[in-house]
């Protein structure tokens, strides 16, 4: 009991919350922060439960001056206050997406129903008490190619109910943020479409990631393409945070843009930056290497690392003298939002069964220079198999996709109410599937990647191939059980 009561009150004894005002986040003496972060995803599985590993790599980060991590996926009926309250301990906030593995909203398919809705909210109700959990993501890169917009209506449904959830619960203003794959034609708009509408619509994202791979090798903030990222975002009405970066087609990383990030150029648009990514994997973006325990042995990048965060010092702007200028704008066209599901699937929306609110994609020239900036979208590669339910039926799809070259997946073929073409997920065998899609994309990761580096292609992180694919059914499977 005593042990328990210790533990309950280094859990309570956090550090103090972080907020949003404005385009910016604060600590409650007023002082602006900024994000020093890695990406934390060690496992498929959810990484918060091991202690020991915890003390560990939090320990080694802290150590290299990082404040931050951000989770892709983590287990809610499981307990989270030992690493919630050591990730305290080394002055860490968490980022943490609301999606788990079966229930991310996918751009060819898109749904929102009442299983994808209940998921969020066990994740949200999992780690609302922990003052150091500074936001919840409600979807990565869901949006990953130009005519991926058919979803942006169901991921400003998710925002709002996930938001209406946190509210209903009385737990404290919680922000939800979005973080997006970098796609030039359909940027600056698609960032609008998440923010605009009245200023009370829980619709609005509380604030903008943005994946970011467009600095490779010796750059600079007007060659990289930095410069154009940060012009797009000047009037944005809500906070900005580079949430992926660290481009590895020039090896070895120098993080030259982190000091960037920190100057007067970028920081009164940009509230930091996230390294992709802690633990070493196949796509060779490690800071450290991971043995069988989860221990943390540093590569060079880390030093890297280390050596930027530890000297940048970026200067913020005092609470007391700031006034929020900028406003959120008013739609293209009127929102048309999935509603919020039924228990009985009567509300759920899916692909095939309302006209869509899709933004209207822009075509943007980039003023980068750099080569292999330009090259970025279009070198990415991503693999998933996702399980999802449209009202009470399992659907199981698997899809290999490459922005900016052809996709494959196995659909049926709807038209939606506006009379426009989409494709409907049918069901498949997901071991049959998962087995073929994950051979075809390693081979397809192989090639994508040797013509890249060969060229100094910036490519983006990929996760793939038949094991990951595997040890991502697993944790579906353990989620579920």
């Amino acid at each position: 009991m005593l042990v328990f009561l210790a533990l309950a009150a280094s859990v309570l004894a956090s550090l103090p919350v972080i907020s949003i005002h404005g385009t910016k986040f604060y600590d409650p003496s007023g002082n602006q922060f900024f994000f020093k972060g890695v990406a934390y995803q060690p496992t498929p599985a959810d990484p918060l439960l091991d202690a020991a590993a915890c003390e560990s790599n939090f320990a080694l980060m802290h150590a290299a001056g990082v404040n931050s991590i951000r989770v892709y996926h983590v287990n809610p009926w499981q307990s989270h206050d030992a690493c919630m309250s050591i990730a305290d301990k080394y002055g860490i906030y968490l980022l943490l997406d609301v999606d788990t593995f079966n229930t991310t909203i996918e751009q060819k398919a898109p749904t929102w129903n009442y299983f994808q809705m209940t998921s969020y909210q066990h994740v949200v109700a999992s780690f609302a008490k922990y003052n150091n959990l500074l936001s919840f993501i409600a979807g990565n890169e869901i949006v990953n190619t130009k005519d991926g917009t058919a979803a942006n209506p169901y991921i400003r449904a998710s925002v709002r109910d996930t938001k209406a959830f946190i509210k209903s619960q009385g737990y404290r203003a919680i922000p939800v943020g979005y973080t997006a794959a970098d796609i030039a034609e359909i940027r600056p708009a698609f960032q609008d479409y998440l923010t605009c509408g009245p200023g009370d619509d829980l619709s609005q994202i509380d604030w903008f990631g943005l994946n970011e791979y467009e600095w490779c090798g010796q750059s600079t903030f007007m060659q990289s393409g930095y410069a154009a990222r940060t012009a797009e975002l000047a009037n944005y009405p809500k906070p900005a945070l580079i949430t992926e970066s660290g481009c590895n087609a020039v090896q070895p990383r120098t993080f030259g843009d982190i000091p960037a990030v920190y100057s007067s150029d970028m920081t009164g648009v940009w509230s930091g930056y996230v390294v992709y990514e802690w633990a070493q994997e196949a796509n060779d973006y490690g800071m450290v290497d991971m043995d069988s325990a989860m221990m943390p042995h540093p590569r060079p990048d880390y030093y890297v690392v280390s050596s930027r965060f530890l000297a940048a010092s970026p200067s913020g702007t005092p609470l007391a003298q700031y006034t929020p200028s900028n406003t959120v704008q008013a739609c293209a066209t009127s929102l048309s939002l999935p509603p919020t599901p039924s228990d009985d699937g009567t509300a759920d929306w899916q692909v095939g069964g309302q006209a869509l609110a899709a933004t209207t994609p822009v075509s943007t020239t980039s003023t980068s220079s750099s080569s292999a900036a330009a090259a970025t979208a279009a070198a990415r590669t991503t693999s998933s198999t996702t399980t999802r339910a449209t009202g009470t039926t399992m659907t199981t799809t698997s899809s290999t996709r490459q922005t900016g070259g052809s996709s494959s997946i196995t659909t049926a073929t709807a038209t939606n109410n506006g009379g426009a073409t989409t494709n409907a997920p049918t069901t498949t065998s997901s071991s049959a599937t998962s087995a073929t899609t994950g051979t075809a994309t390693t081979a397809a990761l192989g090639t994508a990647t040797a013509q890249a580096r060969s060229s100094g292609v910036c490519l983006r992180p990929v996760r793939g191939g038949t094991a990951l694919l595997l040890s991502y059914a697993v944790a579906a499977a353990i989620l579920l059980a």
